[in-house]
């Protein structure tokens, strides 16, 4: 066994009449494997395309690809949501293929931002699309209001202010929805 893991079989054959020696060296079957990590994006992330195994020089390509996006030494970068495929491809001609899954970016938006301290329409409801997986929603900065699953809602007294409700995927990716609460409108005589 080499110490890149490889095994190698070696026949020596003595033919004693002609006194020589040969010997044969036969590769033993190295399975070329390849993959991604991750292997689902959203548009805006990028993604490690690896190989390992295979016998000699072992080169990437990008194969069908509906998300487009570039490939770069073993980086991938999508252009939009689709698929991508990558075939690695050994000296012996030994193939292996990985697709790359390209989800929409993640999006968050609000069906108010603009709310009144004290007013029947003081709430607004937020929501999230595209990303990796699941989304969380939190409410990552402001003091006025309350925040409880996908509704804001501004306070019925007190001053007015802002908040900033934050979507974050499974990769990490996140983006924010700002609320602007105004302060009750009030008559003086």
């Amino acid at each position: 066994t080499t110490s890149d893991g490889r095994t190698l079989d070696i026949s020596i054959t003595i033919t004693a009449a002609a006194a020589t020696t040969s010997a044969t060296v036969t590769y033993s079957t190295v399975t070329l494997t390849t993959g991604a990590y991750p292997d689902t994006i959203a548009v805006g992330n990028k993604t490690a395309v690896y190989t390992s195994g295979g016998k000699g020089k072992v080169t990437l390509a990008k194969g069908s690809c509906s998300a487009g996006g570039t490939l770069s030494a073993s980086s991938y970068i999508p252009a939009s949501a689709g698929t991508c495929s990558f075939t690695a491809t050994d000296e012996a001609s030994a193939t292996a293929s990985v697709t790359v899954t390209v989800k929409a970016a993640l999006a968050i938006s609000s069906s108010k931002t603009l709310l009144a301290v004290n007013s029947s329409a003081n709430v607004a409801t937020i929501s999230t699309s595209g990303g990796v997986g699941t989304a969380a929603l939190s409410l990552v900065s402001g003091s006025v209001g309350s925040f409880s699953g996908t509704t804001y809602t501004a306070p019925t007294s007190g001053s007015g202010g802002s908040a900033t409700v934050r979507s974050t995927d499974e990769l990490g990716n996140f983006v924010d929805a700002s609320i602007q609460v105004n302060q009750a409108l009030s008559l003086t005589p």
